[in-house]
């Protein structure tokens, strides 16, 4: 509240997004203090409410309002995103930090950041968290209590009771200067870090990473998951360490990771969302539009052709699926020997297509084109992907 009164003040073009995981009692109470300051400003407030089901509670929620932020900075062109992280944040990461022993390439927390392509900035590092709550007091800003912060149920939240809120002004500033030491001292190494790490959520290749030295790797390792909106700091070394021999050994591996898929495969690593499979049914010979493919009547490629008959029909065009074959012309082919032949990376692989007929035969698959009894010199039937 502090930082939207700031944005009110300076006459910043801004949206407010608010997250309600209803995990509080005070979770609604917040969401309509929200509203109603945005309400009297004139500010768009967008209000999100997730539904958990499973897993991490504190990684599922960081990922959830940073997609949040993605779909926002989207659908209103926004310049970067405004967090309001103070100091006694900046300084419970720091001595979580050093408790466990963390590979980091930033000492506490960054004032401006990138991740999936979105600048994140923290104008409120320098205001300890008393000063903001004086601010709310002193302007009649509305504000609400998070009750949950006054347990100790997170080890964040017994550092700040054992540490961070009875010490004085002379130990912080010991804090700050020691972060600004650490984070000076390999501001070098983070140069490198962030050189090496892609901005954007693509396929990276990690031929130059391989060659690093272990602790340099890990952390470009960290950088690389909280680029793309994974809560790395939480994460062991022990860990990190497994998903780095995973990227060393030369084989194909998939790991989960907070709900996302983390494939590496022939010297590249893509972390990604797990695809949602394709199931379409075409009941007679047309045209057919989808987000990923279209079905046409004409065309020139006749790699992308087939000739089907009304005893096709009901086509589906689907996912692949691990035991798909096709029947080609010097045998039958396995879909699975295919991809590995031609090195399709794991994740190109859960978005491949293939069109099955009404006998439950895969008829046709992109790029490699229709099985023996479906092929003719005047196809009447073409995708285009």
């Amino acid at each position: 509240m502090t930082l939207l009164s700031l944005c009110v003040q300076k006459n910043l073009s801004v949206v407010v997004a608010h997250v309600n995981y209803k995990k509080r009692n005070s979770s609604d109470r917040d969401e309509e203090l929200v509203r109603k300051c945005c309400e009297m400003n004139g500010i768009v407030c967008e209000v999100l409410v997730p539904v958990y089901e499973s897993g991490n509670f504190q990684s599922w929620a960081r990922d959830v309002r940073y997609r949040f932020y993605k779909e926002l900075c989207e659908k209103y062109s926004c310049d970067a995103v405004l967090l309001g992280h103070q100091q006694d944040d900046h300084l419970e990461t720091y001595l979580l930090q050093l408790e466990r022993g963390s590979a980091v390439s930033c000492y506490g927390i960054r004032r401006e950041h990138t991740i999936w392509g979105m600048t994140v900035i923290r104008p409120l590092l320098d205001w300890t968290k008393k000063e903001t709550e004086e601010y709310v007091i002193k302007n009649n800003v509305p504000y609400g209590y998070d009750e949950t912060n006054g347990t100790d149920l997170y080890r964040r939240n017994a550092i700040r009771h054992e540490r961070v809120e009875p010490a004085d002004t002379m130990q912080r500033k010991i804090w700050l200067e020691e972060i600004e030491n650490r984070n000076r001292e390999s501001e070098e190494l983070r140069k490198t870090v962030d050189a090496m790490v892609p901005k954007q959520p693509i396929p990276w290749n990690t031929e130059t990473y391989r060659k690093l030295p272990e602790e340099i790797r890990l952390l470009v390792l960290r950088e690389y998951l909280l680029v793309n909106a994974i809560d790395a700091y939480g994460m062991s070394r022990k860990y990190l360490s497994h998903l780095d021999c995973l990227l060393n050994d030369g084989k194909n591996h998939r790991e989960q990771l907070e709900g996302k898929l983390l494939d590496i495969c022939y010297g590249e690593v893509y972390l990604h969302e797990k695809e949602e499979p394709v199931h379409c049914r075409l009941d007679c010979l047309r045209e057919y539009t989808h987000p990923l493919f279209t079905l046409t009547l004409c065309g020139t490629r006749t790699i992308q052709a087939i000739t089907v008959t009304d005893e096709d029909f009901p086509l589906i065009v689907r996912t692949v699926q691990p035991r798909d074959t096709i029947e080609l012309r010097f045998g039958t082919k396995k879909l699975n020997r295919w991809f590995i032949d031609r090195k399709v990376p794991l994740w190109d692989r859960d978005r491949w297509l293939v069109v099955e007929n009404a006998k439950k035969n895969v008829i046709f698959v992109p790029k490699i084109g229709c099985d023996i009894n479906h092929y003719s010199t005047k196809p009447n039937l073409f995708m285009v992907e």
